[in-house]
This record gives structure tokens, C-alpha cells and sequence, in this order.
């Protein structure tokens, strides 16, 4: 059964490893593909005065999209 994964907070970057993704590029490079995307992302908005005391979260969160079809 699926378990729905709640963080509290405002989403800033959230990337996808796709089976497809990781058949181009490799388990691996798919990974690094996906953190310098999210990478480029905090760093857009790390510097923010606003963002100076702020807690960031980097989550990896596993999918089974055959349990979503159930």
C-alpha cells in the first residue's frame, strides 16, 4: 500500500528519476542529472535575504507506480 509523503514548508525544486531517465543515462548519472538540477535551483534562491534563516530539506522518496493503480 502507498504512503503519501507530507513535508511541511513552500517547494522550491522537485525532480523526477524516470525508469527512461535512468536507461539513457545510468542509475547513477540519472542521480546526478536530478541534483544538479536541484542544485541549480537552491542556489537561485539561497542567497535571498528572506532565505537567511531557513531550513532546506533534500528528500529522496521512492515510487511504485504500480501501487498507485490498486
Amino acid at each position: 500500500m502507498a504512503v503519501e509523503t507530507v513535508l511541511s514548508g513552500l517547494k522550491s525544486g522537485h525532480r523526477i528519476i524516470t525508469p527512461t531517465c535512468r536507461m539513457n543515462r545510468g542509475p547513477m548519472g540519472a542521480f546526478d542529472e536530478a541534483s544538479e538540477r536541484l542544485r541549480a535551483a537552491y542556489a537561485k534562491y539561497v542567497e535571498a535575504p528572506d532565505n537567511n534563516t531557513v531550513n532546506w530539506h533534500l528528500v529522496l522518496v521512492r515510487e511504485d507506480p504500480e501501487e498507485q493503480r490498486r
